[in-house]
């Protein structure tokens, strides 16, 4: 493994933004408790009995799924639904024991002075107030309050109430996402959870927005500009989607939940559903009225990280990018897998339809854009890109992608030919977004750093670190 892949693992799986709170600290330290990943906390408690929801999904989440759950299920036990969570793993004994706890393997496996045996395994115990909560609900009877035992418990956690980020950066963060406003004069990048909004004239910070997850992965814009969609979460604990009106900094709404980061997401043409994908190796589509989920039986086709998706011009196709070394391309109205592309032989980053949706644009860690046709899944050309494909975008008609080479690449789909590269970045380009109306692109780096080009000649217009 080259050193270069190496750290692009270390970006998205290690802690790699845990930040001091205070000016002028130790770069790198530990955030305090209260600001990691297992702090959010859920709403106020239900009345008696114990709601499972609000009281029990969150601490089965934070501290079990991740040995527990369907990639990785130790001594064959489940804990990822409900319905999972009753069933005995390899030892055959029965977890759970309504009104028991005493006869609760369960709980036992919680409390027992044998590191050997004691969950979490190779972990700290839980919190006492923790426990007792589990042995209380185990005494009322083991009650569910969801909608079905089948579904998976990240999506049933009521909304979660983020710490404040920081008062000050120590260090810059990457930047993994950054998206233009409609009037083109702001910038909005992702932070440690919150997002900055800055002045795009100057690189002046306008204000912030909080409550956000804990890392920051896609920003997309839905209702004209108004709401702004915000995926991430915490690597192996969380995934989640939230619609913010950026002008109130209030969390709208917040979509059911996964088990692991979303890194993309997805509008249909028309707006109606949403897509995401993530770490947990799915792609999900929302009814966006609803916020119910459709059909998420048909999209589990990738065995590792769904990076990148995105929708033909009509919503009839969806293509997919991951870390499988595959591209996929499903047909949404059957709901079936219709072709998949391997010709990258290396993770798959970002994927995208050209306007016509004959051809799908897709980059990763081959140091090439690829073209192949949809109908197909046959190469029809390449580019170079002179290093690993970090994220793809597409917007009227143009084609960027930011890479580990330091710079943003310019195609046009419709020439199928390389318009230009921004350069100027000193670190990984990670993130990148297209303005039409004023023709300005924005990308942003693993070391903070955010830059605006003119597309017309590439010339630099400005540049800031994205730190408070």
């Amino acid at each position: 493994m080259t050193v270069l892949a190496k750290n692009l693992k270390r970006l998205y799986v290690c802690s790699v933004v845990l930040l001091a709170l205070e000016a002028g600290a130790h770069a790198w330290q530990d955030v305090p408790a209260a600001a990691t990943e297992g702090a959010p906390t859920p709403v106020a408690p239900a009345a008696n009995p114990l709601s499972f929801k609000a009281q029990i999904a969150q601490i089965l989440q934070t501290n079990c799924v991740a040995c527990h759950g369907a990639k990785k299920a130790e001594g064959g036990y489940r804990i990822d639904t409900f319905a999972k969570l009753k069933v005995p793993g390899d030892s055959g004994i029965e977890p759970i024991l309504a009104t028991q706890v005493d006869k609760s393997e369960w709980i036992r496996r919680l409390i027992t002075d044998d590191l050997s045996e004691r969950m979490p395994e190779g972990g700290e115990r839980l919190p006492e107030e923790q426990i007792e909560l589990l042995k209380r609900w185990v005494q009322e009877g083991a009650s569910y309050d969801g909608t079905s035992e089948e579904e998976n418990i990240a999506s049933i956690i009521p909304p979660l109430q983020y710490p404040a980020g920081p008062e000050h950066y120590a260090l810059p963060i990457p930047v993994t996402a950054v998206v233009w406003n409609a009037a083109g004069d702001q910038v909005i990048t992702g932070g440690y959870h919150e997002l900055l909004i800055w002045n795009s004239s100057d690189g002046a910070l306008i204000r912030t927005i909080p409550n956000m997850p804990q890392r920051i992965h896609a920003l997309k814009w839905h209702a004209g500009g108004k709401q702004l969609v915000v995926a991430g979460g915490t690597p192996g604990k969380i995934g989640e989607v939230r619609f913010v009106d950026v002008e109130t900094s209030q969390v709208v709404r917040v979509l059911p939940r996964s088990g692991d980061v979303i890194l993309d997401v997805a509008f249909s043409p028309d707006a109606t559903r949403l897509a995401t994908a993530g770490a947990d190796a799915m792609i999900r589509i929302f009814d966006v009225t609803s916020n119910e989920e459709m059909a998420p039986q048909l999209f589990s086709s990738h065995s590792d990280w769904v990076y990148s998706i995105g929708w033909s011009a009509d919503g009839k196709r969806l293509v997919s990018a991951s870390r499988d070394k595959t591209a996929k391309f499903f047909d949404m109205e059957k709901g079936e897998l219709l072709q998949t592309y391997s010709g990258h032989g290396a993770a798959v980053r970002g994927v995208a339809f050209a306007p016509s949706g004959a051809e799908v644009y897709s980059v990763g860690a081959d140091h090439k854009v690829h073209r192949w046709k949809s109908e197909n899944a046959q190469k029809s050309g390449e580019f170079g890109t002179g290093g690993e494909s970090m994220r793809l975008g597409v917007q009227a008609g143009l084609c960027w992608v930011a890479g580990a080479n330091k710079q943003l690449r310019l195609y046009d789909m419709e020439k199928n030919a390389e318009i230009r590269s921004l350069a100027g970045h000193t670190d990984w380009v990670l993130a990148g977004d297209f303005h039409p109306p004023t023709q300005r692109l924005v990308g942003s780096s693993h070391n903070g750093e955010v830059i605006i080009w003119n597309k017309e000649d590439g010339k630099e217009l400005l540049r800031w670190i994205a730190k408070k």
